[in-house]
Order: C-alpha cells, then structure tokens, then sequence
C-alpha cells in the first residue's frame, strides 16, 4: 500500500494493521505541526523511524528520491529486502505510488506503461498529464509514450491540485469517525467501505 506524509498517530494505525515495515520515499527534515494545510503532529523521517522501531515495533527506513534510475533501484532493493506488508509514503502518495507501479514492472507484474497509467487514474492520478513523470516511465519502459492533457481535472477553484488537496482526507477535529475527502472515483468506493467507512455523506 502506498500513502502520503504520516502522522504520528497513523504510523500507529499502520502497526496495528498488520503492517511490518514503512517505506519513506522523501527524507523529511523537521517535525511538523500541520502539513498541506492539515492540523497534525508530522513526525520528521529520522523520528518517524524511532517510532516505528521504539514504540511499534516495526521496521522503517526513508531515502531520498528523484525520477531517476538511481532511486529507482533504491527503492526496489528497500522493497525487496523490508518486511512485508509494508506501506510506501511520499508528501502525498503521487510519487509512492508510482514508484510502486515502477516496482511491479520490474518484477514483470505489470506489462506494460498503460497499465501504470491506467491503475494511476484508478487512484486519481493523472501521471500522463507531467511531462517528466512520462519521460520516467518511457525510459523506464523503453515506451514512447506523449504527454496528454489532464483527463482528471487537477486545478481546483482556489488552485490547489487535486492530488493534493482534494483525493488527500482529512480527518474531521480529534474525532477518528468522521473524515472528509473532495469528490470520489467509482474505483474508490470498495477501499473506502473496507478500510474506512461504513457510511458516505455526499453534497
């Protein structure tokens, strides 16, 4: 599974999930009090490892990456040696994710760059539409693929991008029953009803 910047308090969902191990792919240097605009204790990497280790008992480690083959094969070595379940994280889940995608092409799980593309709008991003993360995936791939316009739209009223601000949920005052989230793809429904919610509130 792969997600955005954890809190100190999801790290501690993450370990009674199950999970073995987190994966930082960003090497956050300070611990935070909000983040994108969200309340939240945000530990930094190097504390969110003493976490997971002290306190949970899991395995964490964290790297800095760039869309580079280098940090590519980092990040394959990181996933083939830590224990499983493990959950990847990057700022906002865009660049795990896609690392993920990267991952499973090298293992020959997925075939092909459609298939990134397509299971990364399946979770509401639209790689297709940065010209550098194409250039990634065709050099990654051996494709040729072009960039397309936005088939999700990105920019929202006051200019926030979606992947952002608006498929990021928000955890509604101290309360863990209540979250909010922007407008939702049909392909998310069955993960929001296994890990979240037993009711959607739409206005």
């Amino acid at each position: 599974h792969s997600g955005g910047r954890l809190t100190e308090r999801q790290i501690g969902y993450i370990a009674s999930a199950g999970y073995s191990s987190i994966l930082s792919i960003v090497d956050f240097s300070s611990n935070d009090t909000s983040y994108n605009g969200v309340n939240g204790s945000f530990p930094s990497s190097a504390y969110e490892v003493e976490i997971a280790n002290d306190i949970y008992g899991i395995n964490a480690k964290y790297l800095t990456s760039s869309l580079s083959t280098e940090s590519l094969n980092e990040i394959v070595y990181a996933i083939d040696t830590l224990s499983k379940p493990l959950f990847v994280h990057c700022h906002v889940g865009y660049s795990a994710t896609l690392f993920v995608e990267l991952y499973l092409y090298t293992k020959k799980l997925i075939r092909s760059s459609d298939e990134i593309y397509i299971n990364g709008l399946n979770l509401g991003y639209d790689y297709r539409a940065n010209a550098d993360v194409v250039a990634f995936i065709n050099s990654v791939t051996d494709s040729q693929d072009e960039v397309h316009s936005e088939i999700i739209e990105q920019t929202l009223a006051n200019g926030e991008t979606s992947y952002k601000s608006f498929y990021w949920s928000h955890r509604t005052g101290e309360s863990d029953f209540w979250y909010n989230i922007g407008q939702i793809l049909d392909t998310q429904l069955a993960s929001i009803g296994f890990y979240w919610g037993k009711t959607i509130i739409h206005f």
